[in-house]
């Protein structure tokens, strides 16, 4: 048995052993036989309390079946490759040229801080929201999280801050799009005959799908280039190809959700668990299941982008899901990744100035960085 030394193993572990509703299992194999199987249903945490709730107030993360499949099949237009490079990532490269010229200019920021309002603008853009004022959107999004301890990753509905986003982000993104339509998802769920509340609704659910999520991908990552020169070395000179395996390593090793919950709408079997009863809560352990070595090959806990296995390229592996609930930004988050970090890499002198902290937000299962300071040589 090898050592884990990844940096979110612990905590992820220790939330993990808190949970004693759900019935925990790593198998990669059993895993994706879960989540691809029709007698499964969404079983997250806080889950329960939207089962009777009008389907205008619950976002598509969290519905099943036709409802869910009309709602993705929308949107998947908008997460294909082609959209991806042909409208996205040119938001991405100037977004992140804003930004890290910001840090060459100072010398040193809060890389997670920088981190967030780069996914906060590529979001937006798909979404359909304003961010011609970064500072002012990346502020209003960072107040619905939900950091109290709550359920849900975003605060209540009746909640001052959420009311807020609402009025002030989101209302007025649907009353321009109303007017003059463009390509993003608002004007999508408008053409699609969606009143505002759905919108509302929809909108607070990539919130934090699109946003705080990236933000922790971006910051571990760079992490592990901090820490390793070679690896640094190789991100800052090597092709698209080496960087899109490196990223896959770490998001194999540190996947940002650590479990997803799935609810046994009706008694099924799985070879590798054995008998399911209905209402049985099943939680894949994504850690344990990317650890497969049928799957990832020897030494999974080794950090290796060169490893073979059958895994395709810019995968994740199980860190995105799998089945249905795959998480659809699962390329876009990649790619902004990619170019964000090669844009960091290449400035002088940079340097990762202490550790930085990690916590964990239970809402959605996840690692948070904190207190990530870097610096670089300071230009103008």
């Amino acid at each position: 048995m090898q050592d884990d030394t990844t940096k979110s193993g612990a905590i992820a572990r220790a939330a993990i052993a808190k949970s004693t509703r759900s019935r925990f299992f790593g198998d990669f194999t059993a895993a994706r036989k879960v989540l691809r199987s029709s007698s499964v249903v969404q079983g997250g945490v806080g889950i329960q309390t939207l089962r009777d709730v009008d389907e205008d107030d619950v976002t598509m993360f969290y519905l099943d079946g036709k409802a869910h499949q009309k709602r993705r099949a929308a949107i998947a237009p908008f997460f294909t490759l082609k959209t991806i490079t042909e409208k996205y990532e040119p938001v991405m490269h100037r977004c992140a040229d804003t930004l890290i010229s910001r840090l060459a200019q100072t010398g040193a920021a809060d890389l997670g801080e920088l981190a967030f309002y780069y996914a906060v603008v590529v979001a937006a853009d798909v979404i359909g929201l304003d961010y011609s004022d970064i500072d002012w959107l990346a502020r209003q999004i960072g107040s619905i999280i939900d950091e109290d301890g709550g359920k849900r990753p975003t605060k209540d509905f009746d909640d001052p801050d959420l009311l807020a986003f609402f009025d002030d982000v989101v209302q007025p993104a649907i009353d321009r799009r109303r007017k003059e339509p463009t390509e993003d998802i608002i004007s999508t769920m408008i053409a699609n005959g969606h009143k505002d509340r759905f919108i509302r609704t929809e909108v607070r659910g990539y919130a934090i799908a699109g946003m705080a999520t990236t933000r922790e991908f971006i910051s571990m990552a760079a992490w592990y280039l901090f820490e390793q020169p070679n690896l640094m070395e190789r991100f800052r000179t090597g092709s698209d190809k080496d960087q899109f395996a490196i990223l896959d390593e770490v998001i194999r090793l540190e996947p940002v959700s650590g479990v997803i919950k799935r609810e046994a709408s009706e008694p099924m079997e799985v070879a590798e668990l054995g008998p399911v009863a209905q209402g049985d809560i099943l939680g894949i352990d994504i850690r344990k299941a990317n650890l497969s070595e049928d799957v990832v090959g020897e030494c999974p806990y080794a950090f290796n982008p060169d490893r073979e296995n059958r895994i395709p390229a810019k995968s994740g592996y199980m860190s995105f899901g799998d089945g249905p609930h795959r998480c659809p930004g699962a390329m876009l988050s990649i790619h902004e990744t990619r170019i964000f970090l090669d844009k960091l890499a290449r400035l002088p002198e940079l340097k990762l100035v202490s550790e930085p902290q990690l916590s964990w937000f239970r809402p959605i299962t996840s690692y948070e960085i904190k207190n990530m300071l870097v610096t670089c040589e300071k230009v103008g």
